[in-house]
């Protein structure tokens, strides 16, 4: 049995709903389930609620789909929708974060056991900064480097330094 009734998803000619089904979006107020908003509003289930009480353990959202929808099609359907897909794109992120999160806690409750220790040790070692917040894995400043090099390479003075220096390396 899923949170919301078939009835409640569909219009009275057997249409699926979207925009009708949240309160920012609908024409009728009294109609929205749903909110796009973090908490439950207006006798609305909040959606951002749900997707992150099932996404963190569900990455296919297909039991989040049965469960809350009772279709996974629906849900499917719903998520492409223009004006829900750009919360879900910022909620998938925050998910990702949580779900990093539990699998560096695992990675750092190996080290207590002797046959994981080693492994786990060195993986934090190698690896255990860039998990950071607001760390870099030095990708953008690499391809900055790179930029500022070529610019250097093309710039008149470049040229002008390598013509006066070519005799001495003559």
């Amino acid at each position: 049995m899923s949170i919301f009734n078939p009835e409640l998803l569909y219009n009275s000619q057997n249409v699926k709903k979207t925009k009708q089904l949240f309160w920012e979006f609908a024409d009728n107020k009294d109609e929205a389930i749903l909110t796009i908003g973090k908490k439950d509003n207006h006798n609305c289930k909040s959606l951002y609620q749900l997707y992150l009480k099932y996404a963190i353990d569900d990455p296919t959202e297909v039991q989040f789909a049965l469960d809350v929808f009772g279709d996974v099609a629906f849900w499917f359907n719903l998520r492409q929708s223009h004006f829900v897909k750009v919360h879900i794109q910022k909620w998938e992120e925050e998910v990702e974060k949580v779900r990093l999160s539990r699998n560096i806690s695992h990675i750092i409750e190996a080290t207590q056991n002797e046959k994981t220790k080693l492994q786990a040790a060195k993986f934090l070692l190698e690896h255990g900064s860039r998990f950071r917040p607001g760390h870099s894995d030095g990708r953008k400043e690499r391809a900055q480097n790179k930029e500022r090099i070529e610019e250097v390479l093309e710039s008149e003075a470049f040229a002008e330094d390598i013509k006066r220096l070519n005799p001495l390396f003559n």
